[in-house]
Parts: C-alpha cells; structure tokens; sequence
C-alpha cells in the first residue's frame, strides 16, 4: 500500500511540479529532485505567512512587534525534521507549528519594534549552504538567498 501511494504522489504531485507532465516526455532523476525540494520547502511559505499574520495582529494590540528567538533551537541545521520548540517569543505571539518543522524560524525586531523581518533558515537539500527565506512587516512577499538553494 504505501509503495502504491508513493507513486500515486510521485505521478500526481511530483512529475507535475518538475514540468514533465506531458505523456511521453522522460522525467530526469534531477528534475524529480528538485520537485521534492519545492514541494518540501512549501512549509517555508504557510509558516513565515502565519507568523507575519500573528505579529500583525500582535503589533495591533500592543504597539510593537515581539522578538522571536530562533527556533527550534537546533533546527535548520540539517534536512531533518525536528520537533517545534518555542526558544521564545513565539507562544507570545500564539503561534505553534503543529507538525515537525525542517527549518528554523525567526523574528529579527527594529530598536523602535515599528517594524520586524521573519525569517526561516534551512538546508534541506544537505549541500553546506544554508539558506534564509525572508519576509518583513512592511513587504510580505517571500524572498530566497541564495536563489537557487533549497
């Protein structure tokens, strides 16, 4: 059953997102690669939005942004996923991840707490560059250093 189910999500979730859908056109081993690295890294994007909405929403009720520590204290490190634990800040926030995280999150807050930058530190594709996803309070679109890194 769940060798069926690996190539169900392969066929439907992977094939698609590395661009070789069409019938008949060979996927490379790089291409499904890189599509599981898209599809893993997915949890940068819900995760850095959810914390930006939570500051928002903090920032509301309290004038300023809050600090958060980076956490998981150890995550980010390596492609693993680790168990969510709140170095600070986060649970201030209300914010908890409910599953294993693969990266390791943070928020970086101006000396006047007007404005803060969230950002997310990994390096899921095990090659010694790590790379930092970023959003700020004022631009939510997510940004990538360096781009090519997952």
């Amino acid at each position: 059953m769940k060798k069926l189910l690996f190539y169900v999500v392969i066929c439907l979730v992977v094939v698609p997102l590395a661009g070789c859908s069409k019938p008949g056109k060979k996927v490379s081993k790089s291409q499904i690669e890189l599509a599981v690295l898209k599809a893993a890294s997915a949890e940068v994007s819900s995760m850095l939005m959810g914390i930006r909405i939570l500051q928002t929403a903090y920032k509301i009720e309290n004038g300023v942004y809050m600090e958060c520590w980076p956490s998981p204290p150890n995550g980010g490190t390596d492609a693993v996923s680790d168990v969510w634990v709140d170095a600070g800040g986060f649970e201030d926030i209300g914010f908890r991840a409910e599953n294993l995280v693969r990266y390791q999150y943070a928020v970086t807050v101006s000396p006047d707490g007007r404005s803060c930058e969230i950002t997310a530190t990994g390096d899921l594709d095990k090659n010694g560059v790590v790379v930092v996803y970023t959003v700020t309070s004022s631009n939510p679109r997510q940004r990538r250093e360096p781009a090519n890194e997952y």
